[in-house]
């Protein structure tokens, strides 16, 4: 509720909307906020430039912060951070850009000329969606790859359309300039 309210006083012209609330995040940890945590963070994608609410995104999104500064978030596998509108806020895009520094295996990928991408992630969630990236038309139906984590991350981004398509099944040297040109892309504020 205090986020909805947060949201309700800023649509109104309350100078201090977001006070109680950027006091009361910091508190906080995604195990917490359970499945809900879009709605938690609404505000924080709703308004990614605003002064009091970046400064509460420093806290709870800093390096430093063994909850919230790294993903995947406890009990998150309802929805996908790196995707959302958290994205548009520059600290939330620094701790994405850390996150592609992450080369460990996460999993697997596989493509269906259909335009279908199937995923899992070991201990966290699997699924597919529909995917297009520039060589998809060269792509075997059939390709699977392991999925690294900062190729997750990309693929996020790029669904999110906050970078441009990402290949999971190019080379590694061309998957590795890629996440170097995400990694530029988020950094600029």
């Amino acid at each position: 509720m205090l986020a909805k309210l947060a949201l309700a006083r800023a649509q109104a012209g309350d100078p201090g909307a977001f006070d109680d609330y950027a006091a009361w995040l910091p508190t906080t940890t995604p195990a917490q906020l359970g499945y809900s945590f879009p709605g938690f963070l609404e505000p924080l994608a709703s308004y990614p430039t605003n002064a009091v609410l970046e400064s509460a995104a420093e806290k709870i999104f800093a390096d430093t912060n063994p909850a919230w500064g790294r993903l995947p978030w406890q009990k998150n596998v309802s929805a996908n951070p790196a995707a959302s509108g958290l994205a548009k806020g520059p600290v939330f895009r620094a701790l994405l850009a850390r996150e592609l520094d992450r080369k460990e295996v996460c999993g697997s990928i596989s493509w269906q000329a259909s335009g279908m991408v199937h995923y899992s992630i070991s201990n966290q969630l699997g699924g597919s969606f529909i995917y297009d990236f520039p060589e998809a038309r060269q792509t075997p139906d059939g390709t699977a790859a392991e999925l690294r984590w900062c190729d997750w991350i990309a693929l996020s981004l790029a669904q999110g359309k906050y970078i441009v398509p990402y290949n999971p099944f190019a080379p590694v040297a061309a998957q590795e300039g890629a996440i170097g040109n995400a990694q530029a892309v988020l950094r600029r504020r």
